[in-house]
């Protein structure tokens, strides 16, 4: 396998180089440098020109048996952190798009009470709403964080025309370039992967090789067998092993997203 050759042939240099640099959270509560990742690296990609992007991490700390309500309140609250850091700039050219109505107007009361202010400061919205009817936003749109979609398949396929409508308002606004779109959790590397068969879902697998395909991981965390695969935009892919109580070791790198078995595989070959 390509990405588990390219981990194999790192060098001793590198291994040393990577060895020493390791910026994956850890804890009791990760959650905070977690959030300042993401925030860092959906910063570095959009300055790099890039408009599709995504970040994945587990949602709640230590837990693998999370039910759906649980994994919907944990996201929108890393939503909510994640915009503290893009709403006094962006105003309500930031749009934070939940999967349907009863989301977003769950997210509107969460983050500013059940007496809304007249105006928002950022727009809030479900993902069919802007599709169907474009917020007339004043300012346009520069970006939209897309929390959590993929409960709905056709929550995935709508992607596309959420970002098309980001860009029209964003042109009648007077904006030049793309909307950024940056989806939370989405599970989108499950949805590339092929986990979805083409003659079962067709119209699934027509949004992604036409779009879904495109967008880049540049926040991700997923957990393997003793340990971690990492990404921080800009930097590579990493492997990272889990240490108990002590702060985890990277034991390989790469340009290309490795596959869990390739990760397992790498952390199974290496030792500390």
């Amino acid at each position: 396998v390509e990405s588990f050759q390219m981990l194999r042939n790192i060098s001793a240099k590198r291994s040393q180089k990577i060895s020493m640099k390791n910026d994956m959270p850890f804890g009791d509560d990760p959650f905070p440098s977690i959030i300042k990742g993401c925030v860092a690296s959906i910063q570095s990609a959009m300055k790099d020109g890039l408009t599709l992007l995504e970040i994945d991490f587990p949602p709640i700390q230590g837990r693998s048996d999370i039910s759906l309500s649980e994994t919907l309140d944990s996201n929108r609250n890393h939503a909510r952190n994640i915009i503290r850091s893009f709403s006094a700039q962006n105003g309500d050219a930031l749009w934070a798009v939940f999967p349907d109505k009863n989301e977003a107007d769950l997210a509107a009361k969460s983050y500013f009470g059940k007496n809304l202010p007249a105006k928002l400061p950022f727009l809030i919205t479900s993902i069919k709403e802007a599709v169907n009817e474009a917020p007339p936003t004043a300012n346009g749109c520069n970006l939209q964080l897309v929390v959590q979609p993929g409960f709905n398949i056709d929550e995935w396929i709508q992607l596309e025309d959420l970002k098309s409508v980001g860009n029209n308002v964003r042109r009648a606004s007077g904006g030049e370039g793309e909307a950024a779109m940056v989806v939370l959790n989405g599970s989108l590397d499950k949805v590339c992967s092929g986990y979805y068969p083409r003659i079962f879902y067709p119209g699934l697998f027509s949004a992604k090789e036409r779009f879904l395909k495109n967008f880049e991981p540049v926040y991700s965390i997923k957990k393997v067998q003793g340990g971690w695969i990492f990404r921080s935009y800009p930097d590579d892919w990493k492997v990272v092993r889990e240490r108990r109580g002590n702060q985890p070791k990277v034991v390989g790198e790469c340009a290309v997203r490795p596959t869990y078995n390739d990760a397992v595989q790498i952390l199974r070959s290496r030792s500390d």
